[in-house]
C-alpha cells in the first residue's frame, strides 16, 4: 500500500511539472519558426526556443504531439478552439490547450488525493469526482476569463481610438497612416489587432478583408458597427471623420449606462451569488471539517430507486437551485 501511494505521489508530481513547463513555455512559443516553416512549405514539427528546456522539447519535438496538431487542426472543433486561443491572445495550438486540458482534469484529482494524508475528507470518491469535474472546467474558464477580459479592455479603449482616428483624418492623413498613428500611440490590445489590419494590408489583402478578420478575431459590437461604417463610407463616400465621431459618441453613451445598470444592479447580484453559493460553500466546509457529519445521507437504506436517499435529495436540491 505504501510502495502504491508514494508510485502516485511521483505520477502526481510529474504531471504538474509537465503542465507547470508547458504553461511556462506558451509564451516563447516559437513564432518566428513557424511563420519560417509556413514559408518554406514544411510540415515538420517546428523546434522549441533554447529556453524552453530539455521536457519541453520532449513535447514539442514527439510524433504523438505532431500527430495530434493535425488531427485536431483538421476538425471544425480544432478551428473553433483557435479562434477562441486567438480571442484570448494566447500563443497556444489547439493540441497544446487540449493536453494542458487532460493535465488538468487528471491533476486536480491527484492533488486532492496527495492532500486527503493531511484533509482524509478529499480521498473521497465523490471528492475525486467533483475534483475532475473541476479540472474539467478550470481550462475553459481560464480561457473564457481571459478572452473577455480582453474584449472588455478593447471595448473601453475603442472609443478613444475612434475619436484619434478621425481627427487624424481632419488633419489630412490617410486612413491607412491614422490606423499606423493607432498602432504607434494606442495600448494593446487595440494596437496588436490594428497592427495585424496593417501587416495584413501590406501583404496584399484588401482593407476591407483585413478589416472583417479583425472584427471575427475580436468579435465586438461596437468595432463591427465600426467596420460597417467604414465599409460603407468606402462604396458610397462621405465624411468618415464626422461618421467615426458619432460612433464613438454612441458607444461612450452605451459604456455609461452600461456602467450605471451595473451600479445599480450591484447589491442585488452580490445576494444572489452569496445565495447560490452558500449551501455548495457550507457543504464543502463540513465534507472538509468533520467528514462523518454527512455519512448518512450515503446510507443505502435508506434508498429510492436503488440508490442512497440522500443523494436523490441532493440532486434534487441540485437541480431546484
Amino acid at each position: 500500500m505504501d510502495t502504491m501511494t508514494l508510485a502516485v505521489a511521483g505520477v502526481a508530481a510529474l504531471a504538474i511539472v509537465l503542465i507547470a513547463v508547458g504553461i511556462a513555455s506558451s509564451g516563447n512559443s516559437g513564432i518566428s519558426d513557424r511563420l519560417e516553416r509556413y514559408a518554406s512549405g514544411k510540415t515538420d514539427a517546428p523546434k522549441a526556443s533554447p529556453g524552453q528546456g530539455p521536457i519541453s522539447d520532449l513535447i514539442a519535438q514527439s510524433a504523438a504531439m505532431a500527430n495530434l496538431n493535425k488531427v485536431v487542426e483538421q476538425r471544425d472543433f480544432g478551428a473553433n478552439l483557435q479562434r477562441e486561443l486567438a480571442r484570448a491572445d494566447l500563443k497556444l495550438k489547439p493540441s497544446e490547450f487540449l493536453f494542458i486540458w487532460g493535465g488538468s482534469i487528471v491533476g486536480v484529482p491527484v492533488l486532492m488525493f496527495i492532500f486527503s494524508f493531511v484533509f482524509p475528507a478529499l480521498g473521497n470518491p465523490l471528492a475525486l469526482l467533483i475534483g475532475a469535474l473541476i479540472g474539467f472546467f478550470l481550462p475553459r474558464f481560464w480561457l473564457n476569463r481571459r478572452k473577455n477580459g480582453r474584449l472588455n479592455a478593447f471595448n473601453k479603449q475603442l472609443p478613444d481610438t475612434i475619436t484619434l482616428i478621425a481627427h487624424a483624418l481632419r488633419a489630412g492623413s490617410s486612413f491607412l497612416q491614422a490606423i499606423e498613428l493607432v498602432v504607434r500611440e494606442a495600448r494593446p490590445p487595440i494596437s496588436t489587432e490594428f497592427s495585424r489590419v496593417i501587416r495584413e494590408v501590406n501583404l496584399g489583402l484588401p482593407f476591407d478583408q483585413a478589416l472583417e478578420n479583425m472584427v471575427r478575431r475580436v468579435r465586438s459590437d461596437d468595432l463591427e458597427l465600426m467596420a460597417t461604417a467604414i465599409s460603407i463610407q468606402h462604396q458610397v463616400g462621405g465624411n468618415l471623420a464626422e461618421i467615426l465621431d458619432s460612433i464613438a459618441y454612441t458607444i461612450r453613451e452605451r459604456v455609461r449606462i452600461k456602467g450605471e445598470i451595473r451600479t445599480l444592479t450591484a447589491q442585488q447580484r452580490l445576494s444572489g451569488y452569496v445565495v447560490g453559493f452558500l449551501p455548495i460553500g457550507l457543504a464543502g466546509f463540513l465534507f472538509v471539517a468533520a467528514p462523518g457529519f454527512m455519512d448518512p445521507m450515503f446510507d443505502n437504506p435508506p434508498g429510492i430507486i436503488g440508490l442512497p436517499a440522500g443523494v436523490i435529495i441532493l440532486a434534487i436540491g441540485g437541480f431546484m437551485m
